[in-house]
């Protein structure tokens, strides 16, 4: 799970400095050269598995709950969680991009509060380096639903009289999700918004992805309460996990030549395009996190490509290397208050470097950015949130021999880290 985190927020980077070096073309700039610019396209789908992960790893303990009928987890420790998950890393860049970069544009206490309170995606200001945030918002509103959703869901599940007929029940709500999730992509896109409106950066645009994670957990669910009855799907991927990663290659190279769109451009596409392209997003996350997810599905090629000390060290920081690309970028331009000047866009300084040399300065600068937020900031906050968040030591009965005390794990929290959001 760390390894594919890493290589998903380079895929991410990629993406945007592919587009800021020139490399890739967008309207009247055509690509300098198209066969990288097509290449560089297809990682436009980097984002998909991390929200393809929240829906399966912070969904799943909901969904065993539900299943079984037993308590589901508890919203404070869930919610404390997610907020020391979340917010510090972000918090850290949004200070210094509003006092650094746009120290200029301060102009009243609710310029300062809209990032802090994530309402930048609806009351919507540019502000320089913090053009990739409108995910932080998307994802802590889709923790503040979730046990909404899974209260739902269970209500639905408990109306079956078989483990059958609970998942089938269940899956009603991801299927409205995904299915919603395409009119809201045809409206964005039908041309009367004009390009990256506002709305595009709404959750519902994320829909689909959360929906298929959620659906890929209550699979799970199922199958770790039935262990003797593994799930269709689970022994599909187990059988071929390098078939799925290989569907995924495929879906890539479609990305790269998506149909209805200008090959090697980054243009705002209208809706047909837009469809194919959401198509290929909510289909390579399951197949890239489905081989990585269900047991026995490792195979020896995924092994060398994800567990790798450099990959998963760059999983470990990936949030970091996502947040900073773009104040990295802004910085390596001399763009920002700091420097004397009211940043711009990043568009006026497309073709000042070729790929190569952005990518590699970006790259190594976010490495640093990313280490310092990880073990500074992060780190220290996710280890206070654990102490907050861990139950009692239980007390040893009278007369009991405390070092004879047996501790059963939970199987929420000896999952590897790695593995939880």
């Amino acid at each position: 799970m760390e390894g594919i985190r890493g290589i998903c927020a380079l895929g991410v980077v990629i993406t945007h400095t592919a587009f800021i070096s020139g490399l890739v073309g967008s309207y009247d700039s055509p690509p300098t050269n198209m066969f990288a610019a097509a290449l560089m396209s297809g990682f436009t789908v980097s984002l998909s598995p991390f929200f393809v992960l929240s829906g399966l790893l912070l969904y799943r303990p909901f969904a065993r709950a539900s299943l079984s009928g037993k308590p589901g987890p508890a919203l404070g420790k869930f919610f404390t969680r997610r907020v020391f998950r979340l917010l510090p890393a972000y918090y850290l860049l949004t200070l210094v991009c509003l006092f650094v970069l746009n120290a200029n544009s301060v102009d009243s206490v609710w310029y300062v509060l809209r990032p802090l309170v994530l309402m930048q995606n609806y009351d919507a200001v540019w502000m320089a380096g913090m053009d990739p945030t409108w995910s932080v918002p998307t994802e802590m509103q889709f923790y503040l639903v979730l046990p909404l959703l899974a209260w739902l869901m269970g209500k639905l599940g408990r109306t079956g009289a078989t483990m059958d007929q609970r998942v089938r029940r269940m899956m009603i709500v991801p299927a409205v999700m995904l299915v919603l999730n395409f009119p809201w992509i045809i409206y964005l896109h039908w041309g009367h918004l004009g390009p990256y409106p506002k709305e595009y950066f709404w959750p519902f645009a994320q829909l689909g992805v959360f929906a298929i994670g959620m659906a890929m957990a209550v699979i799970s669910a199922r199958a770790q309460l039935e262990p003797d009855r593994v799930p269709a799907l689970h022994r599909v991927v187990a059988a071929h996990p390098n078939a799925f990663w290989l569907a995924a290659a495929a879906l890539f190279v479609v990305n790269c030549f998506s149909p209805f769109a200008r090959i090697g451009y980054f243009d705002f596409p209208y809706s047909a395009a837009a469809v194919v392209q959401l198509t290929t997003f909510l289909l390579w996350g399951p197949a890239v996190v489905l081989p990585l997810s269900v047991p026995g599905a490792a195979s020896k090629f995924q092994d060398a490509v994800l567990t790798n000390l450099p990959v998963r060290y760059l999983g470990r920081v990936s949030y970091g290397i996502y947040l900073w690309h773009f104040a990295v970028i802004y910085f390596w331009f001399q763009n920002g208050s700091i420097f004397g000047n009211d940043p711009v866009g990043v568009t006026a300084f497309r073709g000042r470097n070729s790929f190569l040399e952005l990518i590699t300065v970006v790259v190594l600068a976010c490495v640093v950015m990313a280490t310092i937020s990880y073990f500074l900031v992060e780190r220290p906050l996710q280890r206070l949130s654990d102490r907050i968040t861990r139950p009692p030591a239980p007390t040893p009965a009278a007369g009991a021999d405390p070092v004879a005390t047996v501790v059963v794990p939970n199987p929420v929290t000896a999952t590897p880290a790695s593995q939880r959001e």
